[in-house]
């Protein structure tokens, strides 16, 4: 039964697939961004683009980067608004060609990711806003010198026979300097 529009029960359903969200949390969580001051979520957004755009002489990858970000991050960046009233950002072309990206790339894993840095003893949390990496400077590969195991099995209860093929994969970015993360100290 949808006890609300359709826009707000997408949010709520987005909201409630996290991790350790529940339906009525998803529901308050929800309400509390619909209620946001569109000042706060415009401030928001009007800096990540404008530090990640300046952020771009500092990156050193080879090729045009993608960027990862959290999906409302992204639905933020491209709802960003004139004095007007006119949106900025017609589309996500507009965006990528403002931030300097080929792409980018929903990953709603990083609506929560927070990582902590130890300096001179003290430890500060910060949120995960977005990464951003040109793919040709990580190179994959296997640990164990390529090693890949092979199971298989006889199944009494299917009368087939069941096939599973393990490799372990690992990977690393090869350039200095390729790989860029925008964070914000957790409040």
């Amino acid at each position: 039964m949808e006890l609300y529009s359709g826009y707000v029960n997408r949010l709520v359903s987005e909201l409630a697939a996290l991790p350790g969200i529940g339906d009525k949390s998803a529901q308050r969580l929800a309400f509390h961004m619909i209620n946001m001051p569109p000042e706060k979520v415009k401030r928001l957004a009007d800096t990540m683009i404008e530090a990640m755009s300046k952020a771009h002489r500092d990156y050193r990858g080879s090729g045009a980067p993608v960027l990862f970000m959290a999906p409302s991050l992204h639905s933020d960046m491209l709802w960003v608004r004139d004095t007007n009233k006119h949106r900025l950002y017609a589309s996500d072309a507009e965006l990528c060609s403002v931030l300097r990206v080929s792409s980018i790339v929903d990953v709603p894993l990083m609506e929560d990711l927070v990582v902590s840095e130890t300096v001179d003893g003290t430890t500060t949390q910060y949120d995960v806003q977005a990464i951003k990496v040109a793919l040709k400077d990580y190179s994959i590969g296997t640990d164990k010198g390529g090693e890949i195991t092979t199971f298989d099995d006889f199944d009494i209860d299917y009368n087939q026979y069941k096939y599973l093929i393990e490799g372990r994969m690992s990977g690393a970015l090869t350039k200095w300097h390729c790989a860029q993360v925008f964070r914000t100290a957790k409040a």
